[in-house]
């Protein structure tokens, strides 16, 4: 069993530093946030998604979707939640 994980919206900076497959030691620091300029003009933020088959793509990987599609790419990219554990810090 294996999967991709994807880190969007960091600083240009890091990407310098990663490669393809490399592996990151658990709790080692390796990307900051990219500022509004260089990740779209979104303020800092973290997109982080994991991903089953790249199939095709290279570098990068559709982060949103048609809404009739939304079955076929969640099969694809499963709730990051199994991962990253932070729903239960959600309060309604």
């Amino acid at each position: 069993f294996s999967f991709y994980t994807l880190y969007g919206h960091l600083n240009l900076a890091a990407l310098k530093n990663l490669s393809v497959n490399q592996t990151i030691k658990k709790g080692t620091p390796f990307a900051a946030f990219g500022i509004p300029s260089e990740n779209g003009y979104w303020p800092p933020h973290l997109h982080f998604q994991i991903i089953f088959d790249m199939e095709n793509y290279e570098g990068d990987f559709p982060g949103v979707c048609q809404f009739s599609k939304k079955d076929q790419w969640l099969a694809q990219c499963p709730d990051p939640d199994i991962i990253l554990q932070l729903n239960q810090y959600v309060t309604t």
